[in-house]
This record gives structure tokens, C-alpha cells and sequence, in this order.
């Protein structure tokens, strides 16, 4: 009967340890073992999201220069409202008010303004297009 005893005590106590960990993660009394290659899993979750932040800043950066680049013709409607399109795809890819980091707000301040000017090029252009009637009434 020792043996049995012996089991069932490990098997408590190993699993009044899981709960503990998952309750309290960062509290433990012994060394956690990492994977094999002697990362633990939290410098990895900790690596990824420093990887994620990076990727997000590179991809807002890369929006900003690509508003940037954006131009517009003074003769030529079609590729202004191409160009309108563009800037509005960006401004509603941008999360909600609410919730934009301060790149973010320069994006939009950014392509906002480009889009209020781009509206003002086409309509001294052409101010009967129901095309550019859309983005003036939205912008």
C-alpha cells in the first residue's frame, strides 16, 4: 500500500503545482525548464511580441511614405480619383478613433490632408463628377 500512497501524493502534488503555475505564473519556487534550446517559453512570447511591435511599426511607416508618394495630376481626373481611392482604402484600414496609437494619427492627419487636397485639385477640374461627389460628401 506505500507505493499507491506514494503515487497518489505525486500526482497531488504535481498537480497542485500546474495550478499553481497557472494561477501564478511569475511566482514559482524552482527553475523552470525551457526548450531545448534554452529559451523559456516566456522569452519567447516575450521575443514574439517584440518581433509583432517591430513588423507593426515598419508597416506604418511603409503606409506613411507610400501617402507621401501619393500624387496627383493636374490634367488627368482619372488617375486623381485612383489616387482618392487609395487614401480612403488607408484611412478606413486605420483602426477607429478611439483606439489609434500617435503613428497612427499621423497617418491619418497625413493621408487626410491629401485626400482634402486631392478633392480640391478634382473639383477645380472637374466639380460635376459624382465620383468625386462620393469623396467630397465623405471627406
Amino acid at each position: 500500500m506505500g507505493f499507491l500512497k506514494n503515487l497518489f501524493d505525486e500526482a497531488g502534488s504535481k498537480t497542485g503545482r500546474a495550478i499553481g503555475n497557472a494561477l501564478f505564473p511569475n511566482s514559482t519556487d524552482y527553475v523552470r525548464i525551457g526548450d531545448l534550446n534554452g529559451n523559456s517559453s516566456n522569452a519567447i512570447r516575450a521575443q514574439s511580441a517584440a518581433e509583432q511591435e517591430m513588423i507593426a511599426a515598419q508597416l506604418l511607416a511603409d503606409k506613411m511614405r507610400f501617402v507621401m508618394e501619393l500624387d496627383f495630376k493636374a490634367s488627368d481626373i482619372d488617375h486623381n480619383l485612383n489616387v482618392l481611392a487609395q487614401l480612403e482604402t488607408i484611412l478606413e484600414s486605420l483602426p477607429r478613433r478611439f483606439d489609434r496609437t500617435d503613428e497612427e494619427k499621423q497617418l491619418y492627419k497625413a493621408a487626410l490632408a491629401k485626400m482634402k487636397a486631392g478633392i480640391a485639385l478634382c473639383r477645380a477640374k472637374d466639380p460635376d463628377n459624382g465620383a468625386l461627389a462620393y469623396f467630397a460628401d465623405k471627406y
